[in-house]
């Protein structure tokens, strides 16, 4: 296998940020895919043989068929996957300065400038074609040619090759100015690992096809500013870049026909470039004149031509950038320039005059994505998914917002107490051992029922009924307040608190599952029964339960003590008197 050597410049940048499956090339939805990442449309890399390597090491013109030379020069280099048709009288190759590098044959000391997978066609009996700037020329199939680099009296001269079985010196010839390159090295073959036409082509529609997908982004106005009726019938039109963005013009190649002026209102440059597309099976006609820019711009126009598979060019005006038609048949006939790369599926350049193809390659890379890409695919903007997958300092920060509430609480009780429903048993613990059972809660509920049997069964027994009265009325007096101002008021944290220098109420047992709980002046709430109904009273149900229990006991008590005191006295008053 030849030895590969790549020049710097020619495109591996992007190596990085895109690649082409080696074979088959690469399916739609991986070229819609490196179109939104950015990539230079004529250099993108393509594996070859398991490496990367461009799909274009550097050729100005780039064709997967034959290459027609009709006239007249070409600034750059050539490469063709099918056959050299000699037909111009004189045609050069890497005219004027030296073109871009391209790579160089094991064994070569040159790059090569013109290249051929097939063979050479020579149609013209007295042509003429150079290779300038010492490059050297390699031409695949040597049954159709004889190379030389010795002239027929055997002195060493620069390498010619001409038809086979003529002499160095006879016409048709491709002539170099290198004396380096020798015959062997012309028929060397190139391993496709270097150069794979079908590898490059297969990415070169896929990037068109996904180019020609991209939605207009750029107006045609008239000289006024005012936007022109679509599509376009001909005559003058303006155009208006957005910077940093790349920009994207759609005409039918009918309107192109029709157009005789684009003038640039602002440049191309290669942060803002512009693509043009060209619809339509085939384009036969002109070039409008391109006012407003020039070949230093060319490197940031593209012309592409996604469905075309005839592209002829008959009269008109300079081509300001690359022409990018990897399904077409291309055919230059006009007299005017082409200013940029060359891609076609087979190239015929013979127009007339001062028809040139000049060295502005294409320099830049094009990042639109096709309308079926138009969510947010490149920006995964607002993503949910992203915050939350995002470590759990997310989910924390947003429950510790509404949880200010509980908080205060929960910390200084159990732990596991967030809801509201905790605070009506806490009160329970500390003050449970001070009070004795009598002044218990119990006293709360029940004392009005106390009072009220007390009332009708003594209506005789004023004195005796004023001696108790202080038990019952003195309980009743106090925890009157702890039942009401529990379940009045609540301190601003949702706690309920006692405001009155109520002796402390509590209850030793507690409820099933629960803690006891006691309520004391100023107690802070404690824990609570899982699952324990929340209430508006102070206390909770068993509670009430035991108070209610209580308060009977008490009443049965008492009612025994008054029936014992009036059964004492009836018993007196009964009793004869004693003797005298």
């Amino acid at each position: 296998m030849p030895t590969l050597t790549i020049a710097a410049g020619t495109g591996l940048a992007a190596a990085g940020l895109v690649l082409a499956v080696y074979g088959s090339g690469v399916g739609q939805g991986a070229s819609e895919q490196r179109i939104v990442t950015g990539i230079n449309p004529v250099t993108q890399p393509v594996r070859l043989g398991g490496d990367l390597h461009p799909a274009n090491v550097g050729f100005l013109v780039f064709s997967e068929g034959d290459v027609v030379l009709g006239a007249n020069e070409t600034e750059g280099s050539i490469a063709t996957g099918g056959n050299l048709v000699i037909r111009a009288t004189n045609y050069q190759v890497a005219a004027g300065s030296p073109p871009p590098p391209t790579f160089k044959g094991d064994g070569d000391t040159g790059y090569t400038y013109l290249f051929a997978r097939g063979g050479v066609t020579w149609e013209n009996p007295g042509s003429l074609v150079r290779v300038e700037n010492q490059g050297f020329t390699k031409i695949g199939d040597t049954s159709t040619y004889d190379a030389f680099n010795r002239d027929s009296n055997n002195a060493t001269q620069p390498y010619r090759i001409v038809k086979k079985g003529a002499p160095y010196e006879n016409q048709p010839l491709i002539e170099g100015r290198s004396r380096a390159q020798t015959p062997e090295s012309i028929g060397a073959p190139v391993d496709r690992s270097v150069l794979d036409f079908g590898v490059a082509f297969a990415a070169y529609r896929q990037t068109s096809n996904g180019l020609g997908q991209c939605e207009n982004t750029v107006t045609l106005r008239n000289a006024n500013g005012d936007d022109l009726a679509r599509p376009v019938t001909g005559g003058q039109s303006y155009i208006t870049l957005e910077s940093g963005r790349t920009n994207v013009l759609n005409l039918a190649a009918a309107e192109l026909a029709g157009l005789a002026e684009i003038t640039f209102r602002t440049k191309p440059t290669s942060s803002t470039p512009l693509v043009v597309n060209v619809s339509g099976a085939s384009f036969v006609g002109r070039i409008p004149n391109m006012a407003g820019v020039g070949g230093s711009d060319a490197p940031y126009i593209l012309w592409n031509f996604p469905d075309a598979t005839t592209v002829r060019i008959t009269s008109g005006a300079t081509l300001e950038g690359t022409l990018f038609a990897p399904n077409a048949a291309v055919a230059w006939e006009a007299d005017q320039n082409i200013e940029g790369n060359v891609i076609a599926a087979s190239f015929t350049h013979v127009g007339g005059g001062g028809s040139e193809v000049h060295g502005f390659p294409f320099d830049t890379e094009v990042s639109c994505a096709p309308p079926v890409d138009t969510s947010p695919i490149d920006e995964p903007s607002p993503t949910d998914p992203a915050t939350t997958d995002e470590p759990t300092p997310d989910t924390t920060s947003p429950t510790d917002e509404p949880t200010p509430d509980t908080t205060s609480p929960t910390d200084e009780p159990t732990p596991d107490t967030t809801s509201p429903t905790d605070q009506p048993t806490p009160d329970t613990t500390s003050p449970t051992d001070q009070p004795t059972p009598d002044t218990t809660s119990p006293t709360d509920q029940p004392t009005p029922d106390t009072t009220s049997p007390t009332d009708q069964p003594t209506p005789d027994t004023t004195s005796p009924t004023d001696q108790p009265t202080p038990d019952t009325t003195s309980p009743t007096d106090q925890p009157t307040p702890d039942t009401t101002s529990p379940t009045g008021e609540t301190s601003p944290t949702g706690t309920t608190t006692a405001t009155a220098p109520a002796p402390t109420v509590a209850t030793s047992s507690t409820a099933a599952g629960g803690t006891a709980a006691s309520v004391g002046p100023g107690a802070e709430p404690t824990g609570v029964a899982a699952g324990a109904p929340s209430s508006g009273l102070p206390n909770t149900g068993g509670t009430h339960v035991r108070t209610l229990l209580a308060g009977v006991a008490l009443l049965l008590a008492g009612a025994g003590a008054l029936g014992w005191e009036w059964w004492s006295r009836r018993r007196g008053a009964t009793k004869p008197p004693a003797d005298s």
